[in-house]
């Protein structure tokens, strides 16, 4: 007997805890959020009432300013001129969906707002206790741009763009001046914020090296926003050649040069003859008392990425 009283009582408890949640007038609103002057905003809204579920026709939204100025009713007519045209409802009232819209946002749209829902042949209810209030940014925020410091050629990277906005229902765009595959990520942060995240995926080349790698945010309003980073890209060296006189006369010295293109620069060299002997190994070689049998002679460049060779060269010589 005492173990079926104890169930009992429990039920009653979870019963009436159902009851409490879905049979009272409560409702879920930010207290705070942020927009974009001449953006659009997006405030996340969901109430509840006691009762079931009406005729769709039965429900009437409205949201007021603390002078009971509408910024929106369901029926258009009692909008205020200040706000018609710019506000719509995102939900859905017959799901008990009561998210607002305003677009475009304007400076004096700072609230504070209250919902109020009419049911017809049933209740109103005004949720005064949950006013909303809206701070209104001039200008949206630099995107957050995450590269890695160094890269290496040929290989596959990801760079990403983030971005903080308040209109879910018409995003901000993000474009990149790099080609490349793009996905897009959006995530919901704490008061009605959202993050939208664009990845870009391509391979490096040589020629990304110092390249400015740029992202630009572009929301509903036509506000434009960009970040910046330059690209480090390591490769190996490349187009390595020798530079020296086209003509040389016998006897006399002539200077050569090993030169290459690499990130980072070349820390070594080595020049080599065509029969395999290593005459320097510095960038610059000297060659002295230089005849018409001197051997032709190639360079090779180093750095940490790797190594490269020129082509054999053989000197002009002519004699005096």
């Amino acid at each position: 007997m005492p173990f079926c009283w104890w169930c009992f009582c429990l039920c009653c408890l979870l019963l009436k805890e159902c009851a409490t949640e879905h049979d009272s007038w409560n409702i879920a609103v930010s207290h705070s959020v942020v927009g974009l002057e001449g953006s659009c905003l997006d405030i996340s809204c969901r109430f509840n009432y006691p009762g079931s579920d009406r005729k769709a026709s039965d429900y009437k939204g409205i949201w007021l300013t603390d002078s009971n100025e509408k910024v929106f009713h369901s029926e258009a007519s009692q909008i205020s001129s200040t706000f018609l045209h710019r506000t719509s409802m995102l939900g859905d009232l017959h799901h008990r969906n009561c998210s607002l819209k305003i677009n475009p946002l304007k400076n004096s749209d700072k609230g504070p707002f209250t919902f109020r829902i009419e049911i017809v042949g049933f209740n109103k209810y005004s949720f005064g206790n949950h006013k909303v209030t809206v701070t209104v940014k001039d200008a949206p925020e630099r995107p957050t741009l995450h590269v890695e410091e160094e890269m290496k050629t040929r290989k596959k990277v990801t760079v990403t763009c983030s971005v903080l906005h308040s209109c879910p229902s018409a995003p901000p765009r993000i474009t990149w001046n790099h080609p490349g595959k793009e996905s897009i990520e959006s995530k919901k942060q704490a008061d009605d914020q959202w993050q939208l995240t664009s990845s870009l995926s391509f391979t490096t080349t040589n020629q990304d090296n110092n390249k400015v790698l740029s992202c630009t945010a572009e929301f509903t309003g036509g506000k434009k926003v960009s970040s910046n980073k330059t690209l480090n890209v390591k490769y190996p060296p490349t187009d390595v050649k020798v530079i020296s006189r086209s003509l040389v006369t016998e006897g006399s010295s002539v200077e050569m040069n090993c030169s290459s293109d690499s990130n980072p620069a070349a820390n070594s060299y080595k020049w080599i003859t065509s029969n395999k002997t290593v005459v320097s190994e510095e960038q610059t070689y000297m060659m002295q008392s230089v005849n018409r049998h001197v051997e032709p002679l190639y360079c090779i460049a180093v750095n940490t990425e790797g190594e490269s060779s020129s082509s054999l060269v053989k000197l002009s010589v002519v004699c005096e």
